[in-house]
């Protein structure tokens, strides 16, 4: 929770962005008032949003806005993804570092390292994890053994005929 002892470094980040955006510093009420609303946020996920809303908005930050930044972060984080568990026995290593031997690497689309799914160019509203094929599956032989190449279709002898 963002508790009293938080004050100080919310009336800096919110005269800070007063200064950024061209506006004039809050009076004592205002700060009151958005301190009251944003007080039930942990501090850890308050200063993410605040972070994040500065390098998305071009005004200071509303508390709603700064409670649907962490609403998204929150959904963002509890989302799991839908990668195959990677299993060791005692002793053993991965083949592969970069996927755990799953075919799958785990990568984070941010504003620096960007995914081909979203193709942002402007800042996100979150970051957000993707996969991509893992360059080791044609030669890493645990991903083969638990994952067979299908059988290959043969053709119908109308087919050869054409």
């Amino acid at each position: 929770m963002t508790r009293m002892e938080d004050l100080p470094s919310v009336i800096r980040m919110l005269q800070a962005s007063c200064r950024l955006f061209g506006r004039r510093p809050l009076s004592d009420d205002a700060i009151d008032l958005f301190f009251t609303a944003v007080e039930d946020i942990p501090w850890d996920e308050y200063e993410a949003a605040w972070q994040r809303s500065v390098r998305l908005f071009t005004h200071v930050p509303r508390p709603s806005e700064l409670r649907a930044l962490v609403n998204v972060a929150r959904q963002r984080s509890a989302e799991p993804l839908a990668l195959p568990a990677a299993s060791l026995r005692p002793g053993e290593e991965f083949v592969c570092r970069d996927c755990e031997d799953t075919g799958w690497e785990k990568l984070s689309c941010t504003e620096l390292w960007q995914c081909q799914a979203c193709r942002r160019v402007k800042h996100h509203l979150y970051d957000h994890p993707y996969v991509r094929v893992c360059s080791c599956r044609q030669r890493n032989p645990v991903y083969k053994g638990n994952h067979p190449l299908p059988a290959a279709k043969l053709p119908e002898a109308s087919e050869l005929r054409e």
